[in-house]
């Protein structure tokens, strides 16, 4: 009974933010056809003795009802702002949302696997045996990578 309890105070809150009555509240659901849309439904639903049906939830969302705050306690955080876009960014949003799905897809995919600036490539190394190599001590068998010099 806690939840409903929830659900009817959110309601009840919700529908005065709004500046109504319960019999304005119930006439924008019973105008969209809902089945029982009466001021005593609504008066049931706010102390909990009724749980109000989804097509009623959807009607009183269309007069500004936060529907997920009723439902749950946590409020529908609100649309990100577009009014801070360059224009460019805008043009560029435009035309994606106007784009096919299919479309939309390959652009992304494009987007996400496009060539990234390739590292520079590295000279090749070459193998010389030039130039000259001393070793002094009394080791007569040094290992020199890849090669071996013993005194002869």
């Amino acid at each position: 009974m806690e939840i409903i309890m929830s659900i009817g105070e959110r309601l009840k809150e919700v529908r005065e933010g709004l500046g109504m009555t319960q019999t304005e509240f119930a006439e924008i659901a019973a105008a969209l056809g809902v089945p029982g849309a009466t001021r005593q439904s609504q008066a049931k639903y706010e102390k909990g003795k009724s749980i109000p049906s989804a097509a009623y939830m959807s009607a009183i969302a269309g007069a500004g009802a936060d529907v997920m705050y009723i439902l749950t306690g946590k409020e529908n955080a609100p649309a990100p702002s577009l009014d801070g876009l360059a224009p460019d960014e805008q043009m560029l949003l435009d035309s994606y949302r106007a784009m096919p799905l299919a479309q939309r897809k390959a652009m992304l995919a494009s987007l996400l696997t496009a060539d990234m600036p390739k590292p520079k490539a590295k000279k090749p190394m070459t193998k010389t045996n030039s130039g000259s190599l001393s070793i002094k001590g009394k080791n007569s068998n040094v290992q020199i990578v890849g090669r071996d010099y013993n005194e002869g």
